[in-house]
C-alpha cells in the first residue's frame, strides 16, 4: 500500500505569517507550487496560502501601488492536513470531496512536507498501470502460455495455437 510519506515533497520552505504580499508571491513563484503552508516563529503550522488567495490582494495593491498586507491577513487559518501514514486512496478520496490541491503533511504537530494532487494522481496511475499488466498476464490465452512452455521445453509438437482453454489440453 502506498502511503503519503512515499510521495510527499519534503524539501520546501514554508511561508512565514509575517511575510509581505510581495515576498509571499516571490516565494510561491520560486517554489513552483500553487500554495504553501504558513508557519509562525515557533515553526508551527498556522495556515495555508495559495496563489488563488493572493490574487484579490494583488489586484488591489498593485493598482494602488501600495501594500501593507501580510501573509497572516490572506491565509486560510485552518488548513486541511494529512498525516504521513495516510494511504493514497484515502488522500484521493479527500481530494475528491475537498478543494485543496496541496495538503500540508504532518508528523504529529510537526510540518514535514506537502503532498500535491498531481503526486497522488501519478501514484494512482502507476497503480492502475500495474493492475493492467497483471490483468493482461492473467487474461492471456491459455494456449499462448502452454505454447511458450512447450517451446521452452523443446516439446513443441502440439498445435497450441488452437487451444482456448485448459480443458482442451487435458
Amino acid at each position: 500500500m502506498i502511503l503519503i510519506k512515499d510521495i510527499m515533497a519534503e524539501h520546501l520552505t514554508p511561508l512565514h505569517e509575517q511575510m509581505s504580499l510581495a515576498q509571499a508571491i516571490d516565494h510561491l513563484m520560486q517554489s513552483h507550487m500553487l500554495g504553501l503552508p504558513v508557519v509562525n516563529n515557533q515553526k508551527q503550522l498556522v495556515g495555508f496560502l495559495s496563489e488563488h488567495d493572493c490574487i484579490p490582494y494583488l489586484i488591489g495593491d498593485s493598482y494602488h501601488c501600495d501594500s501593507h498586507v501580510l501573509v497572516k491577513d490572506m491565509m486560510r487559518t485552518q488548513p486541511l492536513t494529512i498525516s504521513l501514514d495516510t494511504t493514497i486512496f484515502e488522500m484521493a478520496q479527500m481530494m475528491a470531496t475537498n478543494k485543496p490541491k496541496i495538503y500540508p503533511v504532518m508528523d504529529g504537530q510537526k510540518l514535514v512536507g506537502v503532498v500535491q494532487r498531481s503526486a497522488v494522481m501519478a501514484a494512482l496511475n502507476n497503480q492502475l498501470k500495474g493492475c493492467r499488466v497483471a490483468s493482461e498476464i492473467k487474461n492471456a490465452p491459455i494456449g499462448a502460455f502452454f505454447s511458450s512452455i512447450l517451446l521452452w521445453t523443446g516439446i513443441g509438437v502440439l498445435h497450441t495455437d488452437r487451444l482456448n482453454s485448459f480443458e482442451q489440453l487435458v
